[in-house]
Formats: C-alpha cells, sequence, structure tokens
C-alpha cells in the first residue's frame, strides 16, 4: 500500500472514530483518534488478502476489539486517564472491551468491507 493511501487511511479511520464516538456519547479522546485511524488501516489491510465477506467481517471486527482492547490497557489501566470504563455491563472484559460493542465493530466493519469493495472495484 502507498504510504499516501495508508496515511489517508489512517486520518480518515481517526477522524471518523471521533466522530462516532463524540456522537454516540458527546464527547471524545485524542486516543481514539489514533485507535481509530489504526484500526482502519489494520481493518484494510487485512481486507486486500481475505476474499469472503464473511470473513471480511470477522477479521474486521476482530482487529477492532483488539485494538480497542490494547488501547484501553494502556490509556485506561497503565496511564489511568480512564476514557472508558464498561466495568458496569456484564459482558464486558477486564472493563476495556464488551460484547455490545463488538457487535457494533461488525456492523462497521461489514460497512467497511463494502466501501473497500466499491473503492477497489472502481478506483483501483
Amino acid at each position: 500500500m502507498p504510504l499516501y493511501l495508508a496515511f489517508a487511511l489512517f486520518l480518515t479511520g481517526g477522524g471518523l472514530y471521533m466522530l462516532m464516538e463524540w456522537v454516540w456519547r458527546g464527547r471524545t479522546h485524542p486516543s481514539m483518534g489514533l485507535a481509530g485511524g489504526l484500526s482502519l488501516l489494520l481493518t484494510v489491510g487485512v481486507m486486500a488478502h481475505v476474499a469472503s465477506f464473511p470473513w471480511r467481517v470477522l477479521c474486521g471486527t476482530a482487529i477492532i476489539t483488539a485494538v480497542e482492547f490494547a488501547f484501553g490497557a494502556v490509556v485506561n489501566v497503565a496511564f489511568r486517564w480512564n476514557v472508558w470504563d464498561y466495568s458496569d455491563r456484564r459482558d464486558a472484559l477486564y472493563g476495556q472491551i464488551c460484547g455490545g460493542y463488538c457487535l457494533c465493530w461488525a456492523v462497521l466493519s461489514a460497512l467497511i468491507a463494502i466501501f473497500y469493495d466499491l473503492f477497489a472495484r472502481y478506483l483501483l
């Protein structure tokens, strides 16, 4: 992937992730821009090598969830910035990820896969 495309994906993912969080929660944090950028960059990178739509959605969901968990371990646990906390949810893992948001990431991954297919078909 060319560097300019990776940079564009990173900025797009970061901006959209922060926008989604701001709309959903009414606030966001700069670390979420980094998490969103990395999530989109990794997801698109994997989708370039996975052919079937269901596997793309599954891979995207796993990537976004793993990035969220990793960033949560750093910003919430190590740095104690308390950006988010899902401890009150029964389906939470260490208060950093939860099943409900995994389903949201699955929907988001499906949208990314659709846009990736359109982009690859018409612009590459």
